[in-house]
């Protein structure tokens, strides 16, 4: 047997941790020893072995509703058959096979509904591959699908495909009806669609949804049958993202909806990227003024409130001359995960060294007690890093008429900052328009 790293591969999760366990049935020693190892260094899970069915038996008795998977050998020195896949459907643990036979993967993988997968031992790859599927299922979870379909029974089948592999999935039996779910479920990431269906078509209602969502926030998926080989064309060019012709193998439905998924991650990646402050991970001051304008353009039509406040580390430079830049940084850090605690429905951004600023769309008599609060619980506080102990302060300058201009808004918010600093810091200084 030749268990090796290559060939069939998955494009990495962008997630840490799995806070539970999985059974892993493996009679081999040095298989089940990389395979465990592998898991718990990349999902930091932990991995229970069984070498034999009788021990697969005591674990389940003991941990059966703390599982979230199976990981199962076929061929096991008490259970050579595949048997311990009658021992697995009983308890209904989703499971994913790992064989040295395709022949037998299949077989077992389309006899019990509970297998997700099933992985050659042979091929390059397998190890990297089985560790990102672990992954993979079980953040699937979190990800909402949608099928449109006027067929109940197409809609229920292709639905069952997608839950067994651990997606939430909504069905929508029009699509207008899919409007709807999706404006009610804005949380869907990724629709399949079949092209017939009365009053609009999938064509018209990929068109639809493109009006709002580009292919970065939602995936579409066509579906088209035999006789209609030019619908696949129909869908890409109105905005979809993927097609596959009916009839079509679960599998390959499969592969194409994790594709897209994976797309859409490197793309928030990406995005992340340009739009995060490297240190503290808060926004930049690029992606602020692009979505800070869009909101002091909407509360200026709707004329709601819009306040700017800019806050400012007292004394900043003095910790970074006595206690060193590292320091300087764990204080930048520290102040930042302060800042999304009090605002975590406000805008914020670090827009410069120790300065950063917060977007609100509530009434400045609001704001000016959060801002107080904000300040008051940083004053409070004392960081020890590395031995150091020390406490900050910070300046705070609103400003709450909204500006013709950002740079206008932000100008006055600036004035009653350097007003906080001249008073003698660790203070709210406001314009209220």
């Amino acid at each position: 047997m030749n268990f090796r790293s290559g060939e069939r591969s998955a494009s990495s999760i962008s997630k840490e941790m799995i806070p539970k366990p999985l059974l892993l049935v493996e009679d081999s020693r040095s298989v089940s020893n990389i395979i465990k190892t592998q898991i718990e260094d990349r999902w930091h899970c932990d991995v229970h072995v069984a070498a034999s069915f009788e021990e697969a038996i005591v674990l389940l008795k003991s941990h059966r509703k703390e599982y979230f998977l199976a990981i199962c050998d076929l061929n096991l020195p008490d259970a050579p058959n595949g048997e311990i896949m009658g021992l697995i459907k009983r308890t209904g643990l989703p499971t994913i096979i790992i064989t040295g036979s395709a022949e037998k993967g299949e077989a077992h993988k389309n006899s019990y509904a509970n297998v997700v997968d099933f992985i050659l031992k042979s091929q390059t790859n397998s190890i990297q591959y089985l560790v990102e599927q672990v992954g993979r299922f079980y953040y699937n979870k979190f990800t909402t699908l949608m099928i449109v379909d006027d067929s109940k029974l197409s809609r229920e089948m292709v639905a069952q495909v997608l839950t067994n592999q651990n997606f939430r999935v909504l069905g929508a039996n029009s699509a207008e009806d899919a409007l709807v779910v999706l404006e009610q479920n804005p949380e869907v990431k990724l629709v399949v669609s079949d092209y017939i269906m009365p009053k609009m078509n999938g064509v018209q209602l990929t068109t639809e949804l493109r009006k709002s969502l580009d292919k970065s926030k939602l995936a579409i998926i066509g579906l088209s049958s035999d006789n209609e080989p030019r619908l696949g064309l129909e869908f890409i060019r109105n905005g979809a993202n993927d097609f596959l012709t009916k009839p079509f193998i679960a599998e390959e439905l499969i592969l194409r909806i994790n594709q897209n998924l994976d797309t859409m991650k490197y793309i928030e990646v990406i995005e992340n990227t340009a739009n995060r402050d490297y240190l503290t991970k808060l926004n930049n001051r690029r992606f602020f003024y692009y979505e800070g304008e869009q909101i002091r353009k909407n509360a200026l039509r709707t004329k709601t409130p819009f306040v700017l406040a800019l806050l400012d580390i007292d004394h900043f430079k003095q910790i970074n001359d006595t206690y060193g830049h590292d320091i300087g940084d764990k204080v930048l850090i520290e102040f930042s995960s302060l800042i999304t605690k009090h605002f975590s429905e406000a805008l914020s951004a670090r827009i410069g060294g120790e300065e950063f600023i917060v977007a609100f769309t509530q009434p400045i008599e609001d704001v000016i007690p959060m801002l107080d609060a904000f300040r008051e619980d940083l004053a409070s506080q004392s960081y020890e890093f590395d031995g150091q102990t020390l406490s900050v302060t910070v300046s705070i300058g609103c400003n709450g008429a909204p500006d013709k201009t950002m740079d206008g808004a932000l100008k006055v918010a600036d004035e009653y900052l350097y007003q906080a600093k001249n008073q003698g810091r660790n203070r709210v200084i406001y314009q209220d328009g």
